[in-house]
């Protein structure tokens, strides 16, 4: 016997409705908490005004990585007009 997916949508509703209410109001606060999402505050890039969040943490990783792995992970000497580049950066370019 097969069941129709309008059946087996009747039974999930059924058991849904049949749940005490206890139940039901912890399934209705969990899902308002998970829908509720707050906002996340950070700082795309770093500013004269604020401090840069990304660049840290990308900077700290880059810096970990070549320590780790200096053959594979190093640093890119300058070429042409990456000097002007790098001045005109909106944020500190880690060393």
């Amino acid at each position: 016997m097969t069941l129709s997916p309008w059946r087996v949508a009747a039974m999930c509703v059924g058991r849904f409705l049949r749940m005490p209410r206890h139940a039901l109001t912890a399934l209705g606060a969990a899902a308002c908490v998970a829908l509720s999402g707050g906002s996340a505050n950070a700082f795309t890039i770093q500013t004269p005004i604020t401090r840069g969040c990304h660049e840290e943490i990308t900077a700290e990783a880059l810096r970990r990585t070549r320590a780790a792995l200096p053959d594979v992970a190093g640093a890119l000497r300058s070429q042409g007009e990456d000097e002007a580049l790098i001045a005109d950066a909106p944020f500190d370019v880690p060393p």
